[in-house]
């Protein structure tokens, strides 16, 4: 299989034009028919996603944090409320159509990521969105990266966030979906 994703700055719009066109060459001319993770781009259009959902085999979007406030910490420029939340929506929407409906759109479903610890979050925060996220039958589920610094960058002087609350995150969010815990 294959992972799909672009970090190339430009229009959104434009880019996830050229990653779908990369996926149908893949999928039409080349016949590839294993997995192939694509990356949604914060801003795809709608039709950009139902087409993603038609021919990758999981669909990705990052939220990095669980609120818009969390957000604005470390990527001012992103809106999860306006922009991704609805992306992420869109596409869970479309994995459970295929699921009832017995189409295959996005067979191996839905996930997002979160950075970990830069945008000042609490963990019930981030398992709270993603325990709606699950139970609404949006998300497979979720992925916990555990913030380190970077030299020349606005976070080079912040502290690392542990590896353990990375993985206690996995650790909750499992208890969540496969046991279906609550938050609280």
């Amino acid at each position: 299989g294959l992972f799909l994703t672009s970090g190339i700055p430009g229009s959104p719009v434009s880019m996830m034009d050229k990653l779908l066109a990369t996926l149908e060459i893949l999928r039409k001319r080349y016949r590839f028919d294993g997995y192939i993770h694509l990356k949604i781009l914060p801003g795809a259009e709608p039709e950009q996603i139902v087409q993603a959902a038609r021919l990758a085999s999981r669909i990705s979007l990052n939220c990095e944090s669980p609120s818009d406030a969390a957000l604005a910490e470390i990527a001012p420029e992103k809106s999860l409320s306006k922009v991704i939340l609805p992306s992420i929506q869109k596409a869970g929407e479309l994995w459970k159509a295929g699921r009832l409906e017995g189409k295959k759109l996005v067979p191996s479903g839905v996930t997002t990521q979160f950075m970990v610890g830069p945008g000042k979050e609490a963990d019930k925060e981030i398992l709270s969105l993603v325990s709606q996220l699950e139970k609404n039958g949006l998300l497979h589920h979720a992925h916990f990266s555990a913030f380190a610094p970077m030299s020349d960058t606005p976070f080079e002087n912040l502290a690392p966030t542990s590896f353990a609350r990375g993985f206690r995150l996995y650790q909750a969010e499992y208890l969540l979906r496969i046991y279906k815990l609550s938050v609280d």
